[in-house]
């Protein structure tokens, strides 16, 4: 076997299949399929998928009969007691005909005239000759109950399947036998036995394969098939052997077919049915679906090489263990996330004669939510954790030089999901020791990708976990500790950061960085971001200067007239934002007195926004398009070198000239209109950190910009350049047709929470001038007052945690992004050699976006998903409220 001359006789007689039209079955050509190839790689080498093609559009009666011939050997191979035997039943043969199959089906699912005749070709009803031998097959079907209804009421489900080639298919020994509780409407040949689908038992034996002894699981198991855990970890504590590189590749093998037969998804739109997926997901054997479950937890996190040869992984072709990882990873994330439609639930319902009321459940999903001891809590988290971690510049010795492995994005989907459909293991996660550090490795990463397209769903994916997180209010009150490892991971990113700064502040300032820089493909997250701020703003303490300047810039952009006006939905931003700084004064007023001297500093911005009308919003949206026409010949529109002002100076050269005047709001006046308002000269004196972040607009330059700039540019044009608002694009694209209107205006202005930040400016800004006033007092002691002082009049209010919200765009986003990532780290052979879906059109028609579902679907992108989240939001988190186990809509 193997020999030069029978590899060409073999590659002769693939061709004969393109070209004659009746070859019989016992011809020698389909023995060769699992008979001759050593390897994958000869496998895909001699089926080309262009000759696939010709097979398929000239003589497909010839690929009907090698998909028969070929399941036919893998049943009668799975039903040998013998097997995996080298004389009797060799593996060798099992291997190649799971791998023929995974080379040819991508081939035909991906021709949309064909789905018709994939329904009726592995779903259709069966027959056989009666056999007097009895089945030894390990029945995987939770049901005993009869097949079909009555045949007198045939669908295209149940018509017996019969081919071009108008043969039976034969499927050995393993089939179960028709029940003799069937009633059939016409009389039926007794001397004939009704079976099981061809898919059905296709499935069975391959998820029997999974357990074999000799061929997946050690020689030492008790029986041939063994439903045993695969790995140490949840379910089992027993420390398995080191495996044979051959039964770790040997699982991969039959994954990577099951995948294939599930990945019709992304050949499909989101209406098709997927009952290989229905099937598998809850209409499988129980204690299977339970030990699968297991096995592949186990198998995806608890990989325990290295942490170089981990990091590493996707350069190390050769890697039997990281291959099987990345598989039983994306496996089950599929099998997790996956809804069956209910034309595809009723299917089996009417086949196994169940009620079609019935309630039928995700059977991982299931199990996975029930999952309730405390110490497999501790090792998802624990190795969670360490793989997240092994990766970040504190751990790696080259530190992002290599592309994400199977932790990114995979791991990320794992955690979300387990956070997702188990409550338990959502508070265990966020009252353990790993919790801060937790959230700020995944913050770090979407702060990592937050320029590279590609990685667009994984910073979407980070910011949402990190959102859901953030309404546990244990998790919240952790924040404030010093995150130590801060510095390093942000200037990792040539991000500027202090030596020590709480986990809080890493969020915020993080969260900055990917949303409001000007350029961001991420701006339609910002609702997001914002409202992660309002979750965790309650309990934020001892806030730095830098912390506050990203502050100021947000409120500088979302509180922008011109920003605005223009578009119907800006102000939800503006609103959230607003909250978060009510909550800050409201709640720890003392333990912030840098972000209350912000406030004080720049207390004629939120005047300004206070005393704002319509008119004058329309007003300056004329200016400021006039004055950027006049502005490219002003050549001194910003100083060169602004002078830095002493701490304890009254300096008002030192800022901009529209910054030198402050309103001192009295209590008494505050109710009048600003109009009314006595104002003073009066400036505070600013640490040069803040400088910036002080201007009438603040500094923003993309990253594209920088270091872009024609040499010879004016300081107008590049002040114009720099300072343009980040949100400038908006969320969404507004109709010329809409104006806004005096009662739209007043709907959202009059409710905007700025008692706390009035009453502050109220009752602090002559207090803090009077005490910089004095030479001998510098701003440190200025704050230091505000540290010991109270905010009189304002009573603290409890959090108000806005959950994060499921939508059906969200829904079909997150199948589609769970496929792109599939398909994508398939491009980089990640889950195994050679690649599954490389040569099938749908690979080709995925592109960089994540469109998984379909051409047909218009509603699977991010931006499509986010602009759904973005029309709730408009009083719908207001009105949300429960426990979080009441937002697992999903």
């Amino acid at each position: 076997m193997g020999g030069q001359e029978s590899k060409l006789a073999f590659q002769r007689g693939i061709g004969r299949l393109a070209d004659d039209s009746d070859i019989p079955l016992d011809d020698d050509v389909w023995v060769s399929f699992w008979s001759i190839p050593e390897s994958a790689a000869e496998v895909y080498s001699f089926l080309h998928p262009d000759l696939i093609r010709r097979i398929r559009e000239f003589q497909f009666e010839n690929i009907e009969k090698l998909l028969l011939v070929l399941t036919s050997r893998l049943f009668a191979l799975k039903n040998n007691k013998q097997f995996p035997n080298v004389e009797s039943a060799p593996a060798s043969d099992a291997l190649n005909c799971i791998r023929v199959l995974t080379r040819v089906i991508p081939l035909l699912d991906e021709q949309s005239n064909l789905r018709h005749w994939n329904q009726k070709f592995w779903w259709s009803l069966r027959k056989r000759k009666m056999r007097s031998t009895e089945s030894s097959e390990l029945d995987l079907a939770s049901f005993t109950s009869a097949f079909e209804k009555e045949l007198s009421t045939k669908t295209e489900h149940d018509v017996p399947f019969t081919g071009s080639s108008s043969i039976q298919p034969a499927s050995g020994d393993s089939a179960a036998q028709e029940p003799s509780s069937r009633k059939l409407g016409n009389p039926v040949d007794k001397s004939y036995v009704y079976e099981k689908t061809l898919m059905e038992e296709l499935l069975n034996t391959l998820c029997n394969l999974m357990f074999c002894r000799g061929f997946t699981l050690p020689e030492e198991s008790p029986e041939q098939f063994t439903f045993r855990i695969w790995d140490k970890g949840i379910g089992s504590q027993e420390s398995a052997s080191k495996l044979p590189k051959n039964l770790l590749s040997n699982r991969t093998e039959v994954l990577r077919l099951i995948m294939i037969l599930i990945s019709n998804r992304v050949y499909q739109d989101e209406e098709s049915n997927s009952h290989t997926l229905t099937y598998l997901t809850y209409f499988s054997n129980k204690q299977f679906s339970l030990i699968f479950l297991y096995s592949l937890i186990n198998t995806a996190i608890n990989l325990r090489a290295e942490s170089r040869k981990i990091a590493y992984s996707n350069l190390l072709s050769n890697d039997a263990s990281g291959s099987l990882s990345k598989l039983a990873c994306q496996v089950l994330l599929i099998f997790w996330d996956y809804t069956a439609s209910k034309a595809s639930t009723q299917y089996f319902l009417r086949k196994y004669n169940l009620p079609l009321d019935s309630h039928v459940e995700n059977q991982y999903r299931a199990y996975f939510s029930r999952l309730h001891l405390q110490k497999d809590y501790e090792f998802l988290v624990d190795n969670c954790c360490r793989l997240l971690n092994v990766q970040l510049p504190i751990t790696s010795y080259l530190p992002l030089s290599q592309k994400p492995s199977i932790h990114y994005p995979e791991l990320i989907l794992l955690v979300w999901q387990a956070i997702l459909y188990n409550n338990r293991f959502r508070a265990y996660l966020t009252t353990s020791s790993y919790a801060s550090d937790f959230l700020v490795a995944i913050q770090f990463y979407a702060l990592r990708y937050r320029d590279e397209p590609k990685y667009s769903g994984l910073v979407q994916l980070c910011l949402f976990i990190v959102h859901y997180l953030s309404s546990e209010k244990v998790l919240c009150e952790k924040l404030n500790r010093p995150c130590l490892n801060s510095q390093t991971l942000l200037t990792s990113l040539g991000i500027s950061a202090l030596s020590t700064i709480s986990y809080a502040e890493f969020i915020i300032v993080s969260s900055f960085h990917i949303t409001a820089v000007k350029g961001s493909p991420h701006s339609s997250l910002s609702p997001l971001i914002l409202l992660t701020l309002c979750n965790i703003s309650p309990f934020l303490e001892k806030l730095s200067f830098p912390t506050c300047t990203k502050l100021m810039h947000l409120f500088f952009s979302l509180s922008s007239p011109r920003f605005l006006i223009r578009n119907p939905r800006n102000h939800l931003l503006l609103e959230y934002l607003l909250q978060a700084f009510a909550n800050i004064l409201e709640n720890k007023f003392q333990e912030n007195p840098n972000f209350s001297y912000s406030i004080l500093r720049l207390q004629h911005k939120f005047l300004s926004l206070r005393s704002l009308t319509l008119s004058s919003a329309l007003d300056e949206e004329r200016k400021s398009s006039f004055s950027l026409e006049t502005s490219r010949n002003d050549e001194v529109f910003i100083d060169k070198k602004p002078t830095k002002p002493e701490s304890n100076d009254l300096n008002t050269n030192s800022v901009d000239s529209d910054l030198k005047d402050f309103v001192f709001l009295s209590s008494a006046s505050r109710t009048n209109s600003s109009s009314d308002l006595s104002s003073k000269l009066i400036s505070f004196s600013v640490p040069p950190v803040l400088q910036d972040v002080f201007l009438h607009e603040p500094r923003v330059m993309s990253k594209k910009l920088r270091g872009k700039i024609p040499e010879g540019l004016s300081e107008a044009e590049m002040f114009k350049r720099c300072t343009s608002n980040p949100f400038g694009k908006d969320l969404e694209t507004t109709t010329n047709s809409w104006i806004p209107t005096e009662a739209w205006f007043q709907s959202w202005h009059s409710k905007l929470e700025m008692d706390a930040i009035l009453e502050t400016i109220s009752q602090f800004t002559l207090p803090v001038f009077k005490k910089i006033s004095d030479e001998s007092v510098s701003t440190d002691d200025a704050v230091k007052f505000l540290s010991e002082s109270k905010l009189k009049d304002i009573l603290p209010r409890a959090p108000n945690f806005r959950y994060f919200l499921w939508t059906n765009l969200m829904n079909e986003w997150f199948e589609g992004f769970i496929w792109f990532c599939t398909l994508d780290f398939d491009e980089k052979g990640m889950l195994g050699s050679p690649n599954l879906f490389s040569d099938s059109k749908v690979y080709r028609n995925h592109g960089d976006t994540m469109k998984a579902l379909g051409a047909k679907s218009k509603s699977n992108t991010a931006e499509e998903a986010m602009k759904s989240i973005f029309d709730k939001l408009d009083g719908v988190y207001s009105q949300f409220s429960g426990s979080p186990s009441s937002t697992n809509s999903k």
